[in-house]
C-alpha cells in the first residue's frame, strides 16, 4: 500500500492516527523474507494497512501478492478456533507518518523466490534465526514464531469421489459458500471432495457436455479458505477431466476470475461457449449474467 492510500484509520481525541495492518512472514527453504522499507529505512516483513471491508487474511493475501508478486499458502490449525490460517501474533508499532499500527501478523508459505519489483523498499533479505540485520524487536520475535510454526505442507487433506448419499452435505456447503446448489446431483456432475478427519472441508465439479465440460461448484469452508486446497481440487479435476478425454473446460465465476486465470483458464466471450453448455442451467438462470465467463484448453 502506498503512503497516500487511506486504510481501516480512525483519530483518537488528541489527534493520533490509528490503523489496522498486516505483516506477511513469506516464508521459503527454511528462511523468511524480510525488505529495506523505503519510506521507515528499517529491516521489515511485507504488509501493509488493511483496506475497509477487508479481513486481516485477506489485506494479508492481497499485500503479499502487491508487494512481492507471489501467491503464499497459509497454514491452518496455528492458533484458537477460528482464528485464520497462518496467523501468528498481533502488536502495536509507531508507523512514522501513518500514526500508530495496530499489527496482524501472518506467517505465509511461498514456493518461489523470485520477487517482482515494488518501489516500497530498497532491497531484499532471506534471513533465519538469529537475524542478521537490524530490525525491531518484535520483528525477531516474530521470525522466530513464523519460522517455528507447522509448514502448509502439515496441513493433510484427502480426497475422494462424491456419491448420491453426499448430495445434502454438498448442497449445504454450495450454499454456504453463496455458490448455485439447486441442480446439485451427483449423477449429473462429477464431484470430488476434499475431507480432513473425514469431514468433507471442500468441493469441485466437472459437468460434461459432448466432449467439454463446465468446471463448477468450487467450496472450501471458510476456515480453510488460503490453505491452498482450492488450488488441490481444481488440480484433481483438471486432471480427470483429461483422463475422461475431454478437450475444453469451461466455467462462470462472479468473484474468482483472477484465481482461474493463475491457473491457466483464459476469459472468453459467453457467446463463444457451446450451445450444449449454454442450455444448461448454468448459464441459462443460476449464474448472473454478469459473471466472467474462462476456458481452459486440455
Amino acid at each position: 500500500m502506498t503512503a497516500d492510500e487511506q486504510g481501516s484509520s480512525s483519530l483518537t481525541r488528541s489527534g493520533e492516527r490509528r490503523a489496522f495492518s498486516v505483516a506477511v512472514f513469506c516464508r521459503h527453504g527454511g528462511e523468511i523474507l524480510l525488505v529495506r522499507h523505503k519510506r521507515l529505512d528499517l529491516w521489515l516483513p511485507v504488509g501493509g494497512e488493511i483496506e475497509p471491508g477487508e479481513t486481516p487474511l485477506e489485506a494479508a493475501r492481497r499485500e503479499l501478492r502487491e508487494e512481492t508478486g507471489l501467491e503464499g499458502v497459509f497454514p491452518t490449525g496455528l492458533g484458537v478456533d477460528g482464528a485464520p490460517p497462518g496467523f501468528i501474533g498481533y502488536e502495536e508499532h509507531p508507523a512514522g507518518s501513518k500514526g500508530l499500527h495496530l499489527n496482524f501478523a501472518f506467517v505465509a508459505d511461498v514456493a518461489s523466490r523470485e520477487l517482482t519489483a515494488c518501489d516500497e523498499y530498497t532491497s531484499v533479505r532471506w534471513v533465519g534465526d538469529p537475524v542478521p540485520v537490524e530490525c525491531p524487536l518484535n520483528v525477531r520475535q516474530l521470525v522466530r514464531l513464523a519460522l517455528g510454526a507447522k509448514s502448509a505442507d502439515a496441513v493433510r487433506f484427502a480426497f475422494r469421489d462424491a456419491s448420491a448419499a453426499d448430495d445434502p452435505m454438498l448442497r449445504t456447503l454450495l450454499q454456504s459458500a453463496e455458490l448455485p446448489f439447486e441442480d446439485v446431483a451427483s449423477e449429473q456432475q462429477h464431484f470430488i471432495l476434499a475431507t480432513s478427519d473425514s469431514r468433507v472441508v471442500g468441493c469441485v465439479a466437472i459437468e460434461a457436455f459432448a466432449g467439454v465440460a463446465l468446471l463448477r461448484s468450487l467450496a472450501v469452508v471458510q476456515e480453510l479458505r488460503g490453505a491452498g486446497l482450492g488450488r488441490a481440487l481444481v488440480e484433481r479435476i483438471v486432471a480427470r477431466a483429461r483422463e475422461m478425454g475431454l478437450t475444453r473446460l469451461f466455467l462462470l465465476t462472479t468473484t474468482a476470475a483472477p484465481f482461474f486465470a493463475r491457473r491457466g483458464f483464459q476469459p472468453i466471450d459467453r457467446s463463444e461457449a457451446p450451445d450444449a453448455l449454454t442450455k444448461g442451467a448454468q448459464f441459462a438462470s443460476l449464474c448472473p449474467t454478469t459473471a466472467s465467463c474462462m476456458a481452459l484448453s486440455l
